[in-house]
């Protein structure tokens, strides 16, 4: 019996993490049924109630053979908004039945979900937003976007292939059921989907929330991992501002994409038809307060204070790297007393530096030849990194210098050379 691939592809904004989250947690009851669900790196997370982008990719990416597929599956599904834009190029859609016919596929089911255009454009802004890093207005945006067309070309294309049947569900219409949905379209039992631990993934941002973020974006480049993301992830129940763009913005964006929006709707059943959701854009005062709960004020003093000791540690041992490059030179260039106090500073911007502690030591055996103050140095470094490559060569100079020194002169000398505070010791 050949088997079926099933395709579930977005769009974007269409509740993908959602149904992700439920097929994540529902791997061994689809597996049950017949159904191969590869697992993704982040399958755990999305389980978990988390972002994530489903296992989509993995054939996208070609990560997956054709016939890694268990023996007894009677279906392999895929699952990812990457696939929307993926299938719009027939190179790659021809790619994916070449696949799906050495997997022993037969027959390949899409699930696409559309949405209204003005609420997908609103919701498709706060994503570009929170994960791509955009600056633009709402209304800068909605002038670049087409989703309406690319959906009629995409159904366009998979129509055209003999072997591939496509569902189209308006979300709009069927937000609060897309497990039922999704389960009628794999051909199962509602109760195999198990519900994800939270009854929102991936929430939209409030007004405040994605004014914020805008200014990361303009100041440091995409930084949803500093904002957005927490902010998603640790306080989903957040309601959402109604962002839209302005009704001149909306009109000239309904006009553009009209005829694509009925060349849509004359293949779809009624109730899944785009409908005109036109309607006035939030009221902006001039000078807009931005509202936040104690809980966001938390996540984001949190995640900002992270981030910035992170940049702040890393700035650390970028600058103990930078003296012990300094030092390294002063040694190879005879100067071990220059170079002792470079691995010195190295130590204070990064104490628990290897290289630097066995730098230092070699540095003063090579000052003046007393051990006492390498030793100390030669086992902090063996406690840090007890098989670093160069330990076993400093270990073998200490006992050179063991055997060629005296214990008085040792003490004198590595007095003089330790100076009044100890790096190693501070």
């Amino acid at each position: 019996m050949a088997r079926t691939l099933y395709l579930h592809i977005g769009h974007g904004k269409t509740g993908s993490s959602y149904i992700q989250a439920s097929l994540a947690k529902s791997r061994r009851s689809l597996e049950e049924a017949g159904i191969w669900y590869p697992s993704p790196p982040d399958a755990d997370k999305a389980a978990s109630g988390g972002i994530s982008s489903g296992n989509g990719r993995m054939l996208v990416g070609n990560e997956i053979p054709a016939d890694r597929a268990p023996a007894d599956c009677e279906a392999i599904l895929f699952s990812s908004e990457r696939l929307f834009k993926h299938l719009l190029d027939a190179d790659n859609r021809q790619a994916v039945r070449d696949w799906a016919t050495a997997a022993g596929a037969g027959s390949i089911e899409v699930l696409l979900f559309i949405r209204d255009p003005i609420e997908q454009l609103a919701s498709s802004y706060q994503q570009a937003v929170k994960r791509h890093g955009t600056t633009i207005s709402l209304d800068e945006f909605s002038a670049k976007q087409q989703m309406p067309k690319d959906v009629r070309d995409l159904l366009a294309g998979l129509r055209a292939m003999s072997n591939v049947r496509v569902t189209v569900r308006n979300y709009s219409r069927v937000r609060g059921s897309l497990l039922p949905v999704t389960a009628a379209w794999l051909g199962i039992d509602r109760s195999l989907l198990e519900l994800p631990p939270r009854e929102q993934v991936n929430r939209s941002l409030t007004a405040g929330e994605l004014a914020l973020q805008r200014v990361l974006n303009g100041r440091v480049g995409p930084s949803s991992k500093i904002l957005s993301d927490p902010l998603c992830e640790l306080t989903p129940d957040i309601a959402a501002d109604d962002m839209r763009p302005s009704m001149a913005a909306q009109e000239s964006f309904w006009r553009r994409l009209e005829p694509f929006i009925n060349e849509v709707n004359a293949q779809l059943e009624a109730e899944h038809h785009y409908r005109a959701d036109l309607g006035p854009a939030r009221e902006r005062p001039g000078a807009p307060d931005y509202l936040f709960t104690d809980a966001q004020i938390e996540v984001i003093g949190r995640s900002f204070g992270d981030t910035i000791e992170k940049l702040r540690s890393m700035l650390q041992r970028q600058r103990a790297l930078t003296h012990l490059a300094i030092g390294d030179k002063q040694a190879n260039a005879g100067h071990p007393d220059r170079a002792s106090e470079s691995f010195r500073k190295a130590l204070q911007f990064d104490s628990g530096n290897v290289d630097a502690t066995i730098s230092l030591a070699m540095a003063l055996l090579q000052l003046n030849g007393a051990v006492a103050q390498p030793a100390r140095l030669a086992a902090k470094a063996e406690a840090l990194a007890p098989n670093h490559p160069r330990l076993a060569r400093l270990k073998a100079k200490l006992s050179q210098a063991r055997r060629a020194g005296s214990p008085a002169r040792d003490r004198k000398l590595n007095a003089a050379a330790a100076g009044p505070n100890l790096v190693e010791e501070s």
